[in-house]
């Protein structure tokens, strides 16, 4: 079985990526909102522009967008409840592969506490030169996340069952893709509705990982009728 989990909103309760550098800089999400509008006036892109804000905010405090600073604070994450619990349980079931897709910053998820239980991250990368910025390297929105699902697929065993985890509209191609494949498409929601999702949602659980939660339970039973 391969568990594919988006990151921010999906295991972290921000739907915005929570770096240490928007705190520095006294970013609240809605002035980082903001920002964004403007940068993405510029660039229909909007992931690109994030990440061009990104740059810039580093910028603004004089501090190097470096290999080192675009990682810093990520050891101390703030998880949804019971996602450590989670994977620190499931990530000893050799049945199980873990993958985390996500449009944020891939070393980022790289040095989170969870990390040590993946099988492999797909993220945002950069282009540096002896630690200098040169260029955005890879960029991952939503319908390159359909992508890493299918690169994944290469990786392991093709009849092997796909569940993935997502938060909202962001997930909307992972969670087509998923469906049609014969997979699980599970939407993490606080209100546990799947509203403008279509039939392309399976199963929806709020935002709790732990032992006693359903969505816990709900893995847990899947992988008690794997072969």
């Amino acid at each position: 079985m391969i568990l594919i989990f988006d990151f921010d909103g999906t295991l972290t309760p921000f739907k915005l990526p929570q770096y240490k550098i928007f705190k520095l800089a006294g970013y609240t999400d809605e002035r980082l909102k903001d920002a964004l509008k403007k940068e993405a006036l510029l660039d229909n892109n909007f992931y690109r522009a994030f990440y061009v804000c990104l740059e810039k905010i580093y910028k603004e405090r004089e501090i190097e967008f470096s290999p080192e600073s675009i990682v810093d604070g990520a050891e101390n994450v703030v998880f949804n409840s019971g996602v450590e619990e989670f994977f620190d349980h499931f990530g000893k079931n050799k049945k199980i592969k873990k993958y985390v897709v996500t449009s944020g910053i891939k070393s980022y998820v790289e040095q989170t506490k969870i990390a040590l239980n993946l099988d492999g991250i797909f993220g945002v990368t950069f282009d540096f030169e002896k630690s200098k910025f040169k260029s955005i390297e890879k960029l991952l929105t939503d319908k390159d996340k359909v992508d890493a699902i299918k690169e994944i697929q290469s990786k392991n065993k093709s009849n092997e069952k796909i569940v993935y985890f997502g938060d909202g509209m962001s997930d909307r191609f992972a969670f087509e893709y998923v469906h049609s494949i014969g997979g699980i498409s599970v939407l993490i929601s606080q209100s546990e509705n799947k509203n403008g999702f279509g039939t392309v949602i399976d199963e929806v659980f709020e935002p709790d990982f732990s032992k006693t939660s359903k969505l816990f339970k709900f893995v847990d039973r899947i992988l008690k009728t794997e072969k």
